[in-house]
């Protein structure tokens, strides 16, 4: 009951401080960017947490602990996407990575048999993001997960494969299913 406390606690505090993100952008573009959707891999421990004590517990903490874990780590290897036009975005997005990272290990080390059901609730998110990617794309930038049809795959290491931009995008999700399975079965071994 405690940790159900503090995580809907974290979740509307990464939710209100999104929304200070939101407005600060808003207010120095003097429009709304989509660029800047909250919408990605990174971004979705906040509505989990947010709405944490609705959904099944040990479904979003495997999420977090594998998945959460993935993007808490892989931004890391390239950190371009932390820098903000403000200064305290900037800072705030190297804690906040960091923030997931730690909260990525917590769950890692509590999250249970339910990693076809956390890859279900990742490709739930992948279909959303391809749904904002191609609607909100035909008139804005906008490019949620790095998986949008109508933009050149621009992930590291990805984006120079000698493939269609299409099977890049496959590749890339299939990717983050397996790197998201690797750290599941060090859990498994690590548990024995």
């Amino acid at each position: 009951m405690k940790e159900e406390k503090y995580f809907s606690f974290i979740g509307l505090s990464l939710f209100t401080l999104e929304l200070i993100k939101q407005i600060l952008l808003t207010k120095y573009y003097g429009y709304y960017n989509f660029e800047y959707f909250p919408f990605q891999l990174c971004s979705t421990p906040i509505y989990l947490l947010l709405f944490y004590k609705l959904l099944n517990k040990e479904v979003v903490k495997t999420y977090l602990g594998t998945y959460g874990l993935l993007g808490g780590s892989y931004v890391w290897l390239d950190t371009s996407g932390f820098i903000y036009p403000i200064k305290i975005l900037t800072i705030y997005s190297y804690l906040y990575h960091l923030f997931l990272l730690l909260l990525g290990l917590y769950c890692f080390k509590k999250m249970s048999n339910n990693f076809l059901k956390a890859s279900l609730l990742f490709l739930f998110f992948v279909l959303i993001a391809t749904l904002l990617n191609i609607t909100i794309g035909q008139t804005s930038y906008i490019n949620m997960f790095f998986i949008s049809p109508l933009i050149k795959m621009n992930q590291i290491y990805f984006k120079d494969l000698n493939l269609s931009n299409n099977l890049k995008i496959i590749v890339y999700i299939l990717t983050c299913i397996l790197g998201a399975f690797i750290f599941y079965l060090i859990k498994k071994v690590h548990s024995r």
